[in-house]
C-alpha cells in the first residue's frame, strides 16, 4: 500500500494518507485553508483536479 506524506515548505508532515481520492474530495479544502495563510506566495488552485501544473510559485496574473 502506498502512503503519501503531505509536507508544507517547512517540511513538517501536515497529513499522511493512503486514500488520495478521499483527500481530494474531502480533506484538501481544510488543509488548503490551514496552509494558505502560511504560504501566501504559493499557488493554491480552486480545483486542483483540473488545474495546470506550474514551476513558479504563483502563475503570473494571479
Amino acid at each position: 500500500m502506498l502512503k503519501l506524506h503531505l509536507l508544507p515548505p517547512a517540511r513538517r508532515p501536515v497529513l499522511v494518507t493512503q486514500d488520495l481520492a478521499c483527500f481530494w474530495s474531502t480533506t484538501h479544502a481544510e488543509v488548503k485553508k490551514g496552509l494558505k495563510g502560511r504560504g501566501p506566495k504559493h499557488y493554491w488552485p480552486e480545483n486542483p483536479l483540473v488545474a495546470d501544473g506550474t514551476a513558479q510559485a504563483k502563475p503570473r496574473g494571479t
